[in-house]
């Protein structure tokens, strides 16, 4: 699921959330407001086998401010595709750590 998920906002990767991050709100934590990860309930959800990559997405359910919402975010038109390379996606494992000023 990372790596769909590093692919999917491969047009713009700052937008990503970063991989401690992604774990975090794979685990349940989101900010007020935003909805939750759906699988946030299972003990381990960065583990979740046996869920097949939808190739054509279908994101018609979304209300225009939220496909408007996903366009800004990803850089992508709703009606995407996932091609089969997008599992094998790693690109942001080799991306250098941000560095903080503390």
């Amino acid at each position: 699921m990372e790596n769909i998920y590093m692919w999917v906002f491969n047009e713009k990767p700052e937008n990503a959330l970063g991989k401690m991050q992604l774990w975090s709100y794979m685990n349940g934590h989101s900010r007020e407001g935003d909805q939750p990860f759906p699988f946030s309930g299972l003990s381990n959800p960065q583990c979740i086998h046996g869920i097949e990559v939808v190739p054509l997405p279908n994101l018609t359910g979304l209300d225009d401010s939220d496909c408007r919402r996903w366009a800004k975010l990803t850089g992508r038109d709703p009606k995407f595709t996932i091609i089969p390379e997008a599992s094998d996606y790693s690109l942001w494992r080799n991306q250098p750590t941000t560095e903080f000023e503390l």
